[in-house]
């Protein structure tokens, strides 16, 4: 869907290097430069390196003189689309927690669901401020969550711009996300953690799931346009 980013190969440089960051700490940095790109980046950065005709993720310290490495030519679109950043965090919280269910009027209706009653009320709020539509956050007696929902036509309408009705997840992250500004993505990816993130103390680590293998893929495209180096995909 909507245009390929289109990246030339070259032959790369590899260089040490060293930078002053936060709190005085010193990062060992390497410098990568090709025919005609230079950066500097952390040993941790990825590139995609050509491997026996395939393209293949790598960390940057393990790059070699002479590898061949994939560099971006083009990416028609990037940072075109608009969105509020408010609209960009209710759409990752959506897309992540929410459904779009066919009432027995046969209407659509959005609804939210999540334990936390004052992560609904947060977004109940960007309802109201962006939609101009007042919704209340219910909890029912037989159930342990709390839910938000509206069959106002601007919101169902936005929502079914970004999925369809479906049970089985949304399975892919819509255009106007991943062309959006890097606040877009900023504030998607924040709304998609609150619905789908976790993180674990002891280990350090940030986990984000989904049913779906495309959007993981996606969202870690979107974070490596952030500067962010993210782990494998793993089913």
């Amino acid at each position: 869907h909507g245009n390929a980013v289109a990246v030339d190969n070259e032959k790369s440089v590899v260089k040490a290097d060293s930078v002053l960051i936060d709190q005085g700490k010193i990062l060992d940095m390497v410098r990568v430069e090709t025919s005609t790109r230079e950066i500097t980046a952390s040993l941790e950065h990825r590139f995609f390196r050509f491997a026996d005709g395939e393209l293949v993720e790598v960390k940057a310290k393990d790059l070699r003189v002479d590898d061949w490495v994939a560099v971006c030519r083009a990416a028609p679109g990037l940072g075109t689309s608009t969105m509020s950043a408010a609209k960009a965090e209710l759409a990752g919280f959506f897309l992540g927690d929410g459904t779009l269910t066919v009432s027995g009027k046969k209407t659509l209706r959005f609804r939210l669901s999540q334990k936390a009653k004052p992560l609904l009320q947060h977004y109940a709020k960007t309802i109201r401020e962006e939609f101009g539509k007042v919704v209340k956050v219910n909890k029912p007696r037989s159930q342990n969550i709390h839910t938000l929902e509206t069959g106002f036509f601007g919101v169902v309408d936005w929502a079914s711009g970004l999925r369809q009705p479906s049970r089985g997840g949304f399975q892919e992250i819509p255009d106007i996300i991943m062309k959006g500004n890097d606040e877009v993505v900023a504030n998607f990816l924040r709304g998609y953690y609150d619905a789908e993130g976790s993180v674990t103390v002891i280990e350090k680590k940030i986990t984000i799931v989904c049913k779906h293998e495309r959007p993981m893929k996606q969202v870690k495209a979107l974070l490596m346009r952030l500067g962010i180096a993210s782990g494998k995909v793993i089913r």
